[in-house]
């Protein structure tokens, strides 16, 4: 029996939920009396901050094992939106104190960056030790239900410690990666070190859990000069933090240390939780983005020094060598051979005492051609300052402003070295160099707030050098070039030791480092190549961005100019649409990939024929036999691409690749197998009621279809509607929607049961009306009855589908 009820509320749910993800909103019950009392504790300690969390919004929950409570809380603008767009700040409080604290001390920079607040209370006053505390896996087990709950995808947390949950949360998030949930995208340990005594310390150090258990797990850490324990808490505990995690695996992206604060001096700046939260901004721009470099076959001999901007139309690339700074213009960047000298930059320093060098070509905000010289000063004064020059609409450059833009600090003491421009987020110019009148020298970045006529020192350290035990040449990151990427976040890409280094930021002010920190070798332009020098970014109209840098090749010393193309190469990880389960994918079946910037727009397939392409973005699937196929597409978002796993894709491990209108990819890997069922859920979650409807056939032949969910507008939820089995003389049915089901072998290796109860089979396959959407019809077996809510399983051809629910009355 194969049912098509074209326009049932079934068919039009489960179809709805190919394409949206509907927020889960905790509804909370009845509070336990010992929780209630833990309440009461936090409220009279302190009583406006317990009132301040309340009228923000903030939702009070009990943990699973109904000890403790914790708070939940999301910004206005995320609060009523998709459950893939929503990150949180997940918060453990230190030594005596309350969730209420946490929620406090966050919210102004979670209202800023638009992350949510989950703040546990993880400490008992009533309790002695060492029950006073959860232990690490005891917190892991409070809130991995939460962010189950919240639909939260892997990587869109942070997990922040104070003091003794610093100390605690190094193992919260080793239990994170531990159960392959991975919701922690990067860790931020404030003053609190791991203690070399503690249990779980020693157990990693024995490789309990792998040789390598912190591989691909983020830190960023805090300490205060003047802690009262620094060899726990202060900067020693946490440089000797920082070398524990790198040695098991994990990364140390950002370091902050403040001698002029002691023990919680991290939230007494507004500045550290706001570089904390820019920090967690990029990974969640980067995601686990790989970018590739290719080397292309353009080449300028005997040359140095490139800088490279869109002036106009055209690509203009300046270069020094032979007969001083020359100028290469091409609408595509592709000229290296035919190069003109510039108008008036020979002359426009006159006066000044400096020479031009390096030479920055920018277009203006109002259209003018602009060129940000380095001037060199007089041999022997160690001087060098950045000119702004402008047309001045006969085609000559003259110096405008009259003065430098910018001579540095005390510190450069007028030293500047490699400078480069790049707009700011919200308009305004930042100009990043290398200090040369510093013993350490780093990169440095300045701001201008009049459209480049003057710059004021911003920010020091941008890709967190000097944080580092004896900064030098082997890790600190000199000829910085930044640029501003037309799909959202800054890439910078920088020299060590002549190999090329790349970095990512969400804000242009604070980089983390992309690929793993691996570097960019010489030798990607041939086994002569020796190293690398003045890299320079540009992105053209048609989101290519290329990289030119100065080639060192022969042990002579001999340079060439240079280009590349690079790409970044995110993560895109493939689920069933239906049961959100990332193990397998069926040919033919529904599948969503998640991802980052995986397009421009929103769009929808107009019609049941499903397109490859969708404004310019596309999904190929590479099969374990080698063959591509495009996918067809239901539905394109920045986030999230609904596509079919074509037909005739044989079984086995598979690459897929999204493809935006620019070229620019998102890659992951998916298992292939003839099944891999999944049911639709009403809350597009696969879980709980089911996305289905009951056929009730009577014993004249007439058929009628009956609704088991309905939406609560205060719950914001589908929630079920009472099924009546009692069938008389009729026969009932259950209809079930899914996917990855019809490529079954036969009904008999088809097994399912309502409530424990045997139920039979009686029809799978095809739809038929929509792509990829199967059906399964199962017969309603007798004593359900009274039940209430019961579990649906479905086992196709050995394989378990993701079990849902009804209500049977």
């Amino acid at each position: 029996m194969k049912l098509k009820p074209l326009n049932s509320f079934g068919i039009r749910l489960a179809v709805t939920m190919v394409f949206i993800i509907v927020m889960r909103v905790y509804a909370g019950g009845q509070i336990p009396g010992n929780v209630e009392a833990l309440l009461n504790r936090a409220r009279t300690a302190n009583p406006q901050r317990y009132q301040f969390a309340i009228d923000r919004g903030a939702q009070i929950g009990v943990t699973s094992d109904r000890r403790s409570f914790y708070l939940l809380w999301y910004p206005p603008s995320k609060a009523a939106g998709p459950a893939i767009d929503k990150t949180l700040i997940v918060t453990m409080h230190g030594s005596a104190s309350y969730a209420f604290d946490e929620f406090f001390l966050w919210y102004d920079a979670a209202l800023k960056h638009g992350h949510g607040i989950l703040a546990l209370q993880w400490w008992f006053p009533d309790q002695a030790p060492p029950g006073d505390y959860y232990s690490p896996a005891e917190v892991y087990s409070a809130i991995e239900p939460v962010l189950k709950q919240q639909n939260l995808r892997p990587g869109r947390v942070l997990l922040h410690g104070f003091s003794r949950g610093s100390a605690n949360g190094y193992y919260v998030s080793l239990f994170d990666r531990q159960s392959k949930n991975n919701f922690f995208g990067i860790n931020l340990a404030n003053a609190g070190g791991a203690s070399t005594d503690y249990p779980l310390f020693i157990d990693v150090n024995s490789g309990k859990y792998s040789s390598s258990p912190f591989t691909g797990m983020r830190w960023l850490t805090f300490c205060g000069g003047q802690d009262p324990n620094p060899n726990r808490d202060g900067c020693p505990a946490m440089r000797r933090t920082a070398d524990f995690i790198r040695q098991f695996g994990g990364t140390v992206d950002l370091a902050i240390e403040d001698q002029n604060v002691g023990h919680g001096g991290f939230h007494q700046n507004a500045a550290y939780p706001d570089l904390a939260l820019t920090a967690f901004d990029t990974v969640l721009l980067r995601g686990n983005a790989r970018w590739t470099v290719k080397a292309e076959s353009f080449r300028i001999p005997n040359a140095s020094i490139p800088n490279v901007g869109r002036v106009g139309s055209e690509i203009w690339l300046t270069v020094g060598g032979q007969g001083g700074i020359r100028l290469f213009r091409s609408a595509e960047g592709a000229n290296s051979a035919n190069s003109e000298s510039i108008p008036g930059l020979g002359s426009a320093l006159s006066g000044t005492g400096y020479t031009p060098t390096e030479t920055v070509p920018r277009e203006s905000a109002d259209g003018r051609k602009e060129l940000y010289v380095l001037g060199l000063g007089q041999p022997g004064t160690n001087k060098s300052i950045v000119f702004r020059l402008r047309d001045n609409g006969s085609g000559t450059f003259i110096r405008d402003p009259q003065s430098a833009v910018y001579s540095g600090t005390s510190a450069d003491n007028q030293f500047l070295g490699v400078p480069d421009v790049y707009p700011a987020s919200d308009g305004r110019l930042r100009l990043i160099y290398v200090t040369r009148g510093d013993t350490r020298q780093n990169s440095r970045i300045a701001l201008s707030s009049d459209g480049g006529q003057s710059f004021t020192f911003e920010y020091d350290n941008p890709f967190n050098d000097l944080n580092v035990s004896n900064p030098g040449a082997g890790n600190t990151n000199v000829d910085p070039a930044v640029l501003k990427l037309s799909q959202g976040g800054f890439l910078a890409v920088t020299m060590r030791l002549k190999k090329l280094y790349l970095f990512l930021s969400a804000d242009g002010r604070v980089f983390l480092p992309l690929n793993n920190g691996e570097p960019v070798e010489p030798a990607i332009f041939g086994p002569v190549a020796t190293g690398y020098f003045d890299p320079t970014l540009v992105q053209m109209p048609d989101g290519r961005i290329l990289m030119y840098a100065t080639l060192e090749e022969g042990n002579g010393g001999q340079t060439s100019v240079v280009r590349a193309t690079l790409s970044p190469q995110g993560a895109l990880i493939s689920v069933s649409a239906a049961s959100f389960s990332e193990s397998t994918l069926a040919p033919e079946s529904i599948a969503a990939g998640f991802g980052i910037n995986l397009a421009t727009g929103t769009q929808t397939a107009p019609g049941t024929q499903l397109p490859t392409q969708l404004e310019g973005v596309s999904i190929k699937l590479i099969d374990s036999a080698g063959a591509e196929r495009l996918a067809p597409l239901f539905f394109i978002s920045p986030a999230q691409i609904n596509f079919q796993v074509p037909a005739n894709t044989i079984s086995g491990e598979a690459v897929i690749q999204s493809i935006d209108a620019s070229g620019v990819t998102s890659i992951g890997n998916a298992l292939i197998s003839m099944v891999a069922p999944g049911l639709f859920s009403a809350n597009s979650d696969g879980k709980g009621v089911a996305a289905a409807q009951v056929l009730r056939v009577k014993s004249d032949g007439s058929q009628s279809y009956e609704s088991i969910a309905k939406y609560d507008q205060n719950l914001m939820r589908f929630v079920p509607l009472p099924v009546n089995t009692l069938a008389g003389t009729d026969q009932v049915f259950l209809v079930l929607y899914g996917t990855g089901i019809r490529n079954f072998s036969s009904l008999s290796n088809m097994t399912a049961k309502i409530g424990g109860v045997d139920a039979q089979v009686v029809f799978a396959g095809p739809q038929g009306e929509f792509a990829g959407l199967d059906q399964v019809n199962l017969r309603l077996p007798d004593g359900l009855a009274g039940r209430g809510d019961v579990v649906v399983e479905l086992i196709v051809d050995g394989r378990m589908a993701n079990p849902v629910n009804i209500d049977v009355r």
